[in-house]
């Protein structure tokens, strides 16, 4: 199927500040140092990467699906099974050169045996692998299916990082916090010493936050029912559209013009519940409220069940929204690009949070007026 013309184009990072990717062909005979330094810079990215934590019963039983009769010998001792969406995790530069991937194995310090995986069934085929992770930049998002998210949180700290930090950015959900083995349902009486030592010290060092909020409505708008509004397909293009790419470009704040979109943003479930769960388990760790150092975000972004990984399903997607209702050319003026990623809010953006947690009642699903709270964007970067 063709590209429908009345959609708008795809809005890239490029738009906003072009990189020019002309080849530099003396780049071999830089100075070592020097070249060390680009490979460097190539590598200073921030990205989210996905993982899932799973008993080990369920990876022998997905080994067994996949014909392999057991996890290889270095796996043989593991506590638990650490998955990690493999798009695009592993960086370009370890395929490069020699001297890229010595720059690429020193800058991902941490060095996590893992499964790899490409989908998100619950019985995707899975391969041994290993998450290259550096702190300073990655944002880890941590889904648990097996509640051992204080343990990988120690191991992370105190086996895998050689200096002894561990996690630094957190990306985190409602169903992460308080679903079965969220974060916030661990009884701290349950923990052993040296993680519970561990938990604490990582949510006192946590520099960011993202407490990230995946909707299926928002581009499309509905009335206050519930049904598509009547005559032509109402679309608030400025809604960005989550992808399976790791890496992202923040943009301070969203370049599009998109002040008479922001005025009415669907949002279908309060966020701010997210903040409720957080402030309760710091009071459970840590006695306080905050941590003054840990910057934290509200992301909005619109769920595809489209796996978006380039610019030819990024097309696709896109297509899809045909099929809901048809897009009047008539307002095609009055469309901005689409961005593929997600916003980011400041907390207050949404509302202050009462003192007591008993106090604190959810907003219903409400159209919200963000003109004043214009949220930055992150950009996939669509290849």
């Amino acid at each position: 199927m063709p590209y429908h013309p009345h959609h708008p184009p795809i809005f890239t990072s490029h738009d906003a500040a072009p990189i020019h990717t002309d080849t530099f062909h003396l780049f071999a005979v830089l100075p070592a140092e020097l070249r060390i330094e680009v490979w460097l810079f190539a590598l200073k990215q921030e990205r989210i990467i996905q993982v899932r934590l799973r008993s080990c019963r369920m990876t022998d039983h997905i080994l067994t699906l996949q014909n392999k009769s057991k996890r290889p010998d270095s796996r043989e001792n593991e506590r638990y099974s650490i998955y990690v969406n493999g798009h695009q995790t592993i960086s370009k530069l370890f395929r490069v050169t020699r001297e890229s991937r010595d720059a690429a194995l020193s800058f991902f310090r941490v060095q996590v045996p893992c499964w790899m995986v490409r989908d998100s069934t619950r019985e995707s085929p899975i391969a041994a692998g290993t998450m290259y992770f550096n702190p300073e930049y990655d944002f880890l998002h941590i889904s648990n299916d097996a509640g051992h998210v204080a343990e990988f949180i120690h191991d992370l700290k105190t086996v895998y990082d050689p200096r002894n930090i561990g996690l630094l950015k957190l990306a985190t959900s409602s169903t992460d916090l308080t679903g079965p083995g969220g974060i916030c349902t661990i009884e701290p009486s349950t923990l052993d010493p040296p993680l519970r030592l561990s938990l604490t010290e990582t949510l006192l060092q946590l520099r960011q936050v993202f407490f990230i909020q995946k909707q299926f409505t928002g581009r499309h708008l509905f009335d206050m029912a519930g049904s598509p509004l009547p005559d032509y397909g109402v679309m608030n293009w400025a809604f960005p559209i989550e992808t399976m790419i790791p890496t992202f470009r923040r943009l301070h704040p969203d370049p599009r013009p998109i002040r008479q979109h922001l005025d009415r943003v669907f949002v279908n479930v309060d966020p701010r519940r997210m903040l409720i769960s957080w402030r309760q388990l710091l009071r459970t760790y840590l006695g306080i409220d905050s941590v003054s150092q840990t910057e934290h975000k509200i992301v909005l972004t619109h769920g595809s069940y489209n796996r978006v990984c380039n610019q030819e399903t990024a097309k696709r997607r896109l297509l899809m929204e045909e099929s809901i209702g048809k897009i009047d050319a008539r307002k095609f003026d009055e469309q901005v690009e689409t961005a593929f990623g997600f916003w980011l809010f400041p907390t207050s953006s949404f509302g202050s949070l009462p003192e007591s947690d008993e106090a604190f009642r959810s907003e219903r699903p409400q159209f919200m007026d963000f003109r004043e709270n214009w949220p930055d964007l992150a950009v996939s970067d669509l290849q």
